[in-house]
């Protein structure tokens, strides 16, 4: 990935994305990273918006690691740019002529190399607040027929009724 589009990615600067949109499905970072998982993992919910109207199939596109910018996203607590990923797959859906269709389903239930969806990764980033956490959960919910279940989630990812985090 060039620089200045990975630096243009961290810094939410959607004038210099602009001048690379003809580009984006080619730019990766050495680890396979587009430039929707650096704006994700930076929490540029602008930037992001506007990749996903340039170039909505970088959604589905994983790492090395075998993540999907929605993977990013939840792990880095960015629950805005959660909830536009899925508004852009509904919209894909929606589309006749993306193709697209089940694209929300697909992309929730994505996995990487370890076998974590988003929603997985989300509960293990310790770093999360509870009401952060929380606001993620919300944003996958929102998804009709979510597989899904956030209670259960939240129990197997360590947190305790009262709301207490366990880390390990």
């Amino acid at each position: 990935m060039k620089p200045s589009l990975y630096r243009s990615a961290m810094e939410g600067n959607v004038a210099e994305l602009g001048q690379h949109k003809d580009v984006l499905d080619g730019e990766l970072t050495p680890n396979h990273n587009t430039i929707l998982h650096v704006a994700a993992q930076f929490g540029q919910v602008n930037y992001v918006k506007e990749v996903l109207e340039a170039c909505p199939s970088l959604l589905h596109r994983p790492n090395v690691k075998g993540e999907t910018p929605l993977h990013t996203a939840a792990r880095e607590g960015q629950a805005k740019i959660v909830k536009a990923m899925i508004a852009r797959a509904k919209r894909l859906e929606e589309e006749l002529e993306s193709g697209l269709v089940g694209a929300v389903q697909e992309m929730l239930r994505a996995t990487n190399v370890d076998g974590d969806t988003a929603l997985h990764m989300a509960a293990r980033s310790c770093h999360l607040e509870k009401a952060k956490y929380l606001k993620l959960v919300e944003s996958f919910k929102e998804v009709e027929e979510s597989p899904f279940s956030p209670p259960v989630v939240i129990a197997m990812c360590g947190y305790t009724p009262c709301g207490l985090k366990v880390c390990t």
